[in-house]
């Protein structure tokens, strides 16, 4: 069972190694940088918590098989959005919406500033609640059929 629901012959962890070998090569080749991926930021066991009290055996292999192979990729993320922050290109997109929203154009730069963060901030809002309850969602249904496989 151990080989089941360990890494030794999980697609997912060998499409992470590969992609922690070339991630690490493509950001230094194309962008001077290197980002640095392995699995030093994840953990081997599942914390605590609600969806391992819930299912048990079960989450702990859904981690080792999902969560923690997915870390390096998230990783990678974090590093791109610390790195090269897309806000500052959506700041320029939505400083031009300010004057239509509050019917003037303001002469304040600070009025310029504090209005885009707040409309980037109201324009993600809802995207964010939406994909907090979808992630969940499909974590749910993943964790009922890995439970279905698991019992059998």
């Amino acid at each position: 069972m151990t080989i089941v629901t360990g890494n030794d012959i999980n697609p997912l962890f060998y499409f992470a190694e590969y992609f922690i070998l070339y991630a690490n090569q493509l950001t230094d080749m194309l962008l001077g940088n290197n980002a640095g991926l392995d699995y030093t930021g994840s953990e081997t066991g599942a914390e605590s918590g609600f969806w391992l009290d819930t299912f048990g055996d079960v989450f702990e292999a859904y981690h080792t098989q999902f969560i923690y192979t997915a870390t390096p990729m998230v990783e990678w993320i974090k590093w791109l959005y610390e790195e090269y922050n897309p806000i500052d290109f959506v700041s320029d997109f939505y400083s031009k919406w300010i004057p239509i929203i509050l019917g003037f154009e303001p002469e304040c730069p600070g009025i310029h500033a504090g209005m885009a963060q707040k409309i980037m901030k109201l324009s993600f809002l809802i995207p964010s609640w939406i994909g907090f309850l979808v992630a969940n969602l499909i974590r749910l249904i993943a964790l009922i059929i890995y439970s279905i496989f698991y019992l059998l």
